[in-house]
Formats: C-alpha cells, structure tokens, sequence
C-alpha cells in the first residue's frame, strides 16, 4: 500500500490529496494513472484473496470479500504433524479439531525349535495391531502444547516393542492420547503341518480427553503354516489413517520391505519361516493433523 504522495508531487505535506490554493501558488493534485492502479489492484486483491472470482455486475464484492475474510469458524489451515514438536496455533485461531492416531504394533516374528515327523522347525506369526484413533473439538484454543507423535512398535524375536501413544499436552498435563498397536507375539516352532497359529495381541485401546469420534485400531490377521516349505504370516491391523499392511510374508519371503505398511498407524505384517527364524514386518508411526478455525 502506498499513498498517493509516492506517485505524485503534487500532494500535500501528509501524502494526501488536496484541493491546492491557486493564489497562493499551491497546485491541486494531480490524479495519474499509477495512483488509480494502486488502489485498484488493492481491491482486488482484497476480493480475489477472499476466493471470489471478480463480477463486474456485482457492485457488493468488497463488502463480500471483508464479510467472507473475517467471519467466524473459516478455516485458516491445517497443520499435519509427523515429529514430536511444541504446537502453536496460528494467529486468529479461536477453535481447532484435532485428528490423531497412535502407532502400529509390528509384525510378529518366528523363531526356531526342534522339529520332528510332521512338525516344522519354524512357524508363521500374526500381524501387528493398528493404532487408535481420535478426533476431539478444542474451543477455546490453548497457547501452546507439545505434541508427541507414537513411534511404531519394533519387531523382535526376543525383544519385541509395541506401537507409542500418541498425545497432546499442555503445561505438563495430557489434554488428549490414543494408544498405539499391539506387536504380535513372537512364534517359536515347532508347529505342525498344516495349522493356523495364534500370537494375535490386542493392547485395550486407550483414550484420554474428550473425543466426539474414535476407532479402535483393527487386529493382526493370523498366521497360517500350508506346508513343510509354504506358509504365511498375517497381514498388518489398519488404523482410520491406514489401510494395513498389504499381505503376510508368502513362502518364506525374506524381502520384508516389500511388506512396508502403507499410511499412519498402519501394524505390520507377521513373518513366516518354516525352517529358520524371522522378523516381523514394520509397522507405521502416528500421526496429528490439526485444522484452525477462526
């Protein structure tokens, strides 16, 4: 923005227009073409940043523009949160939603045990279990809060790790969590020929805060031993934000990337291995998306 004394010399002392005093040799301003575009470009600027498409027969479009740019409940924008980090909401925000899932649980792994006649040294494993989800109104908005975003469960043959809840606090105290995925249990063979196997977990799905929706976080599917050199592990659990691991890990497939979970809060998928040990697929991290209001 810019007065018109920055595009003529024949303002007065302030920038401004005047009518000038001819018998005091004080000339009027003259009106010039840059002056008349700066002011046009600013009211269409105005309208066109409101989202409305200039009319030429509508007369009222400014006073649309400022109604529309200043109302309460718009939508200012949206913040989608991946790291743990302190959140501050943008200025004029009055009201947020916030969507958060937990992480997933991991896959089960497999591991090795004396075999005898129909039996198989290894095994298959379930699938982890997706992350809760939440969503929950804040109104009125805090200042600041930190958020914490679940890490995904870690699969192990020993040490397995389930999926982090994830949670918003402000000034120390938890506002709103939802718990992350069960891993699935570790599958010691020996196991016989054919079979489904069990080690599907369900860690309770938790929630604090005061949610108007919530999912629970689906289960792992089962592990299945076809043959002596064939079985395969469950697929992954999926979470609101996922759709779960694509499939169980086929005839021995070592290639566990090609399982990778697709999506937030996503359980991975369980491991199959009929004649030597396996870890579980990886599970996916949680995840916020927080949408400012005005």
């Amino acid at each position: 923005m810019q007065k018109v004394g920055s595009t003529t010399d024949t303002a007065d002392a302030n920038g401004e227009y005047t009518n000038g005093n001819v018998a005091n040799g004080i000339p009027p301003t003259i009106i010039n073409a840059e002056m008349l575009n700066t002011f046009q470009r600013e009211l269409v600027n105005t309208v066109e940043g409101s989202g409305l498409v200039l009319d030429p027969s509508n007369n009222h479009q400014l006073l649309e523009a400022i109604k529309k740019l200043t109302s309460p409940g718009r939508l200012l924008g949206i913040k989608v949160i991946t790291n743990t980090q302190t959140y501050t909401p943008s200025t004029g925000t009055k009201k947020i939603i916030i969507e958060m899932v937990g992480g997933g649980g991991a896959g089960g792994s497999v591991d090795t045990g004396t075999a005898s006649g129909d039996q198989v040294p290894g095994g298959a494993a379930a699938g982890g279990e997706g992350g809760a989800y939440g969503a929950a109104l804040i109104d009125p908005v805090f200042s600041s809060a930190l958020v914490t975003i679940g890490k995904a469960g870690t699969a192990s043959i020993n040490s397995p790790v389930d999926g982090e809840t994830t949670s918003i606090s402000v000034n120390g105290t938890v506002l709103l969590s939802v718990s992350g995925g069960a891993t699935g249990t570790t599958m010691k063979g020996p196991y016989y020929a054919p079979s489904t196997l069990g080690g599907r977990r369900r860690i309770a799905n938790i929630y604090t805060g005061n949610f108007y929706f919530k999912v629970d976080g689906k289960q792992g599917g089962l592990g299945t031993i076809f043959s002596s050199s064939s079985a395969a592990g469950g697929d992954g659990g999926a979470s609101y934000l996922s759709n779960g691991s694509p499939q169980g890990l086929l005839n021995n497939d070592t290639n566990v990337a090609l399982y990778e979970p697709t999506g937030y809060g996503c359980g991975g998928t369980g491991a199959c291995a009929t004649s030597r040990s396996q870890v579980g697929g990886a599970a996916s991290d949680g995840l916020v998306i927080i949408k400012e209001y005005a």
